[in-house]
């Protein structure tokens, strides 16, 4: 009968570390003890295990937390360095340690893969093969149901390395993103065995910049230049519909037509061809500043931007017509430019070789063939006629000598050698003697008498007794005595900036002064000596008096200030040498 339930007291005594077995004839054994860090070994069927050490020859100590496995012949064997598990890291490191190899887990909460020390050549991360269908995946899933975590793949290279890059190659061709590690950090997408080697045929991300075809694009958007090939255009629309509703910015191609929607509106705009008629109004910036349109009739209407002008040209070249808003003109040339019709502000011109006719302000001028001297005809002043009337040229040129043209009272115009009627005159004269009028009649003159200064009243002619002493000239000198000259006086009534012209005024008045006052430099040629009189009264309320750097006190304090309703006197003296108006006197009424 079997025994059951033996007590651990009833076994006999042992040694300590030994194991209880069975021998090969099922009686009951022990199996030694071993040595400290063996693992308990089966022998097979038929053999008590034994203690032995670790195949493969690795250490029996491992690392703190560290799971050995052990294998026989073509399994895994590990020595806690090459093969193993760390419970307390969670990494299951092959073939490295803690630096190196491949390590899943861990800190890392990863994948792994790094060389044991540096590495020269190509090294291979990551390796798959194909699944059952033919493909090769490599899939990323990110678990992490935080609203801000990422699903990232990330190739990292130092400053001054290699280039960090994705390839995908088939036996044709090979594509490749990456980074030109070169220190401007672009962004390439394209042909290339490595982002440094790419030519222009890529899209290039650098900063703000964006290429196609351009390794070292300057704007948002840099296309690179097309060629005469076919499929080479650097941008291509196909033909499609406008949108319902125009949106600002957007360019639209309906295959005939490009349009362009502007945000005022918004409003799409038809970008008009070289041969595109003018329907409505166009903005012809490239030409001209401002906004022009078609009359309905053949025409064009529009109006100048300030300061810019039109120029039509003929063929070859030759100016045409120019309007031009900066000098108020429109000018008309025939082809070879000598001849023209010209329009401003001040005059109408019509110009033919190096003569011309003007027309300014009422008055004709006929030029000289050099067009420095001229003729003029003008109309009477303004106000003067009190109808309109045309003067009738007669027909002949006026053949004869010292004739003259006549009219008939009806403006037609004939030539006369007696123009002026039969005048009779005295049976002799005097040389350089006055001739007058004899009567009313008009046909007789008389000679002059008398002996003095002539004066003429109303067109009457009279005598006055010559006075003492020589005329005074122009230009010599003389001395005058019991003479008064009386000054020539200007009067101005308030203003902020009075200015005395001494070339007409000696006396400079300024009444009712309502305003802080700053006397400008006087106008006019002064002379050494020149005298200046300047009164100043304000409305009855002082006023601040300012005073141009050319006049300058001496002796007397320029005044800087009125008294109400007091005349104040300033006396000045020009000083040529100095340019400077003297002021020798001041003087306010009490």
């Amino acid at each position: 009968m079997a025994v059951t339930r033996i007590k651990i007291a009833q076994f006999a005594n042992g040694v300590d570390g030994e194991l209880i077995t069975w021998d090969a004839s099922g009686f009951p054994a022990t199996v030694a003890g071993g040595t400290s860090g063996h693992v308990l070994t089966s022998n097979g069927v038929g053999a008590a295990p034994t203690f032995q050490a670790v195949a493969g020859g690795g250490s029996s100590s491992g690392i703190a937390g560290a799971v050995q496995i052990s294998g026989g012949s073509g399994a895994f064997s590990s020595d806690a360095t090459n093969f193993f598990f760390n419970t307390t890291s969670k990494q299951l490191n092959i073939a490295g340690n803690t630096s190196y190899g491949v390590t899943i887990g861990g800190t890392g909460n990863g994948y792994d893969a790094s060389p044991a020390g540096a590495v020269t050549g190509a090294f291979t991360a990551l390796r798959s093969n194909v699944d059952a269908t033919g493909n090769v995946n490599l899939s990323i899933n990110n678990l992490n149901t935080t609203s801000s975590a990422n699903a990232r793949i990330s190739a990292t290279t130092s400053a001054g390395g290699g280039d960090p890059f994705l390839q995908l190659s088939t036996a044709e061709v090979g594509y490749i993103i990456g980074v030109d590690n070169d220190g401007s950090d672009k962004l390439f997408m394209g042909l290339g065995s490595n982002p440094s080697s790419m030519t222009t045929t890529n899209i290039t991300l650098s900063g703000v910049a964006m290429g196609v075809m351009q390794t070292s694009p300057t704007a948002k958007l840099h296309l690179g230049a097309g060629t005469t090939g076919a499929t080479t255009a650097p941008l291509k629309f196909t033909s499609g519909v406008n949108m319902t509703t125009p949106e600002a910015g957007a360019v639209e191609w309906d295959g005939t037509n490009l349009f362009i929607t502007q945000t005022t509106g918004p409003t799409r705009k038809t970008i008009a061809y070289t041969d595109s008629a003018i329907t409505g109004n166009i903005n012809m910036s490239q030409l001209v500043s401002g906004t022009f349109s078609n009359n309905g009739s053949g025409g064009l209407t529009g109006t100048l931007a300030t300061s810019d002008f039109m120029q039509f040209n003929y063929n070859g070249g030759a100016t045409g017509f120019i309007l031009n808003d900066l000098a108020n003109s429109a000018v008309i040339y025939s082809k070879d430019t000598t001849q023209s019709v010209s329009v401003d502000n001040v005059q109408v011109r019509i110009a033919s070789g190096t003569s011309r006719m003007d027309y300014v302000d009422g008055t004709l001028r006929l030029y000289d063939s050099d067009a420095t001297q001229f003729i003029g005809f003008q109309t009477p002043a303004t106000g003067s006629l009190t109808t309109s009337y045309t003067l009738t040229f007669p027909a002949d040129n006026g053949t004869l000598p010292n004739t003259a043209l006549l009219t008939d009272a009806s403006g037609n115009l004939s030539w006369s050698t007696d123009p002026i009627g039969n005048v009779a005159g005295v049976a002799s004269s005097v040389d350089s003697e006055i001739a007058l009028f004899n009567g009313t009649g008009g046909k007789t003159i008389k000679r002059a008498t008398g002996t003095g200064v002539a004066i003429v009243t109303s067109g009457v002619l009279s005598t006055k007794t010559n006075p003492t002493g020589a005329f005074v000239g122009e230009s010599d000198t003389q001395t005058l005595s019991a003479k008064r000259i009386d000054p020539r006086v200007t009067s101005t009534t308030s203003s902020a900036t009075p200015t005395p012209n001494v070339a007409n005024e000696d006396v400079y008045i300024l009444t009712a002064l309502a305003v802080n006052a700053t006397f400008g430099s006087p106008a006019g040629t002064p002379v050494q000596s020149t005298k200046l009189l300047i009164r100043v009264k304000d409305n009855a309320t002082p006023r601040t008096l300012a005073w141009n750097a050319i006049y300058r006190a001496v002796g007397v304090t320029l005044p800087t200030t009125t008294t109400a309703n007091k005349t104040l006197y300033v006396g000045c003296v020009y000083n040529s040498t100095d340019t400077k108006w003297d002021v020798i006197a001041v003087t306010q009424e009490v």
